[in-house]
Formats: structure tokens, sequence, C-alpha cells
């Protein structure tokens, strides 16, 4: 009976293993992005591979400039890794530069009248709260006092509540220039795949006693 126990045990810890490993086949994607940002923090080009050929919006509350990138079906049993790495180019000496992680939140998924077509954009925001639609990570700032360690800069960041259908890249800059590439990708929940490890244990073992009895 320990035996068989054991046995199991190593069976379900392999399903455990495997979930994670699975995770790394799941939807995964990949984007590039650029910008300059003059004096007066307005951007004056960019472009990449996100939503409507590489567009930079602005956001008045936050003011961040966002470049969006679609992100898989919104799934709440999911979660979302994102890396990447970012290179930047002071054009002055002084200047200042943010980057940031954007992700649209549930509230926004499903009340979005195109079926997911679109993220949120600043005119679906007027007369709400940014942050009822889009959640928000800074991961970085740097200027003259602080300044760019070198580059690129190599980012990493978890969404574990839930797989988002949008994520973006986000910056507040001045007198600098940015480009970078970024990998998203959906992943299973790991505990999926343990937990029917661990129930067929539960049985199994139920199975060896009712035959004992």
């Amino acid at each position: 009976m320990r035996k068989l126990i054991a046995i199991l045990a190593v069976i379900a810890a392999v399903l455990l293993l495997t979930s994670i490993s699975i995770s790394a086949n799941g939807l995964q994607y990949y984007d590039t992005f650029n910008a300059s940002f003059e004096q007066d923090w307005n951007i004056t080009s960019g472009g990449g591979t996100g939503y409507n050929g590489g567009e930079w919006f602005y956001y008045p509350q936050s003011e961040l400039t966002t470049q969006w990138f679609y992100n898989g079906p919104f799934d709440p049993d999911r979660w979302k890794r994102v890396w990447g790495s970012v290179s930047i180019d002071p054009l002055d000496v002084n200047y200042y530069v943010e980057f940031a992680i954007n992700w649209a939140t549930p509230v926004w998924d499903p009340s979005d009248p195109t079926g997911g077509s679109a993220p949120p954009l600043p005119e679906d925001i007027v007369g709400a709260l940014e942050e009822d639609f889009i959640a928000h990570q800074s991961l970085f700032s740097f200027d003259e006092q602080n300044p760019v360690p070198g580059s690129p800069i190599d980012f990493y960041f978890e969404i574990l509540d839930f797989n988002p259908e949008w994520i973006s890249v986000d910056f507040y800059g001045m007198n600098v220039a940015v480009c970078g590439e970024i990998w998203h990708e959906c992943v299973p929940e790991p505990t999926t795949f343990a937990l029917l490890g661990i129930g067929g244990l539960a049985v199994l073992i139920r199975k060896r006693k009712n035959v004992k009895s």
C-alpha cells in the first residue's frame, strides 16, 4: 500500500512539473516598439507591431503614452507573464523617462461592444477613471540624476489574477528615444494538473481500501 501511494505521489509531482512545462507551449506573442519624445514631453515619432499599426495613444489622466498589444482572449483561469528589453537613448543632457506595463481589466473585456477587437482607448474613458479599465505597473525611471545604467534593460513581470485580453508598454518621457521588444504569454494555471493528479491519487487509495475491506 505504501509503495502504491509513493508511486502515485511521484505521478502527481510529474503532472505538476508537466503543467509548468506546458505553459511554455501556451499562447505566446512577440512584439516590438519604438518612440522618440521631445522637450515638451510629446511623442515626435514612433511605431511598432501593436494595435492599429503600432499607434501610440496618450492618456491624460496618467500622462502615459501607450502602445497596446493583443494578448489572447480574457481568461480568469490563466495568468500572464511578460518579459523583454528596452533600449533608452537620451537626446539631451536633461532628460527623463518612465517605463510601465498596463493591461486591460476584467471590467473592460466583457463590456467591449466590439467583441474584444480593441483595447481601452482614451476616447473610451471620457467621464470614467482610467483605473476602472486599465491596470498599471511602473517598472523603472531614469533621468540625469539617476542615469540610464546601460542598454538594453531587461524586464519581467507577472499578472497572476487572470489573463488580460490586452497589454501595453507605456512611457512618460522627455528628450529620449526608446525601442524594444516584448514577449507575453498566456499560462495555464499550474495547480490544475496537480489537483487532477492528487484527485486521482485519492480515488485510487479509496478504491484500494474498499478492496481490502
